[in-house]
């Protein structure tokens, strides 16, 4: 990657700020952790919490509005759309204090929401404005609100 990649793609910029605000959390600079992410938050609309844990070959496209939380756990090859929200359910609605644990080669379509403790199986595509907050096997696409299964996919 250029540094012109990195000064005009923002999507690069957040990932690479992602990992640098990471490296910091896990050597316990939690507050200039902080400020690396709140710094990729307000330079690219994209925010991602230092604690989150994620994996090689992640990929941001159109990268305004995500949201990632700090006990989210992503594979690797995923890939996620713009305005997509993974985190914690409304605490009002459950017990489920729990964060998403999303699994290698998923594909996030945009605006889908993954809340509270669940799942998402290897070779999943969650579909655009989906709310998922159940368990998702592999190679499943999901679609809808609640999230469903509509289709097994092929490996």
């Amino acid at each position: 990657m250029s540094i012109y990649s990195f000064l005009t793609f923002a999507p690069y910029r957040a990932i690479i700020l992602y990992r640098i605000s990471h490296f910091l959390w896990n050597k316990k600079l939690l507050h200039l952790a902080t400020l690396v992410a709140r710094f990729c938050r307000n330079s690219t609309g994209i925010e991602i919490h230092p604690a989150a844990i994620i994996g090689e070959r992640f990929l941001i496209n159109h990268g305004v509005g995500i949201v990632i939380g700090p006990g989210v756990s992503i594979g690797d090859g995923v890939t996620i759309l713009q305005d997509v929200t993974i985190g914690l359910k409304a605490p009002w609605d459950s017990n489920d204090f729990g964060f998403p644990a999303i699994e290698n080669n998923v594909y996030i379509c945009a605006g889908a929401k993954l809340l509270g403790d669940i799942r998402i199986g290897e070779g999943s595509i969650i579909g655009a404005n989906s709310v998922v907050t159940n368990n998702v096997e592999p190679n499943s696409l999901i679609v809808g609100i609640p999230g469903k299964v509509i289709k097994k996919l092929d490996k």
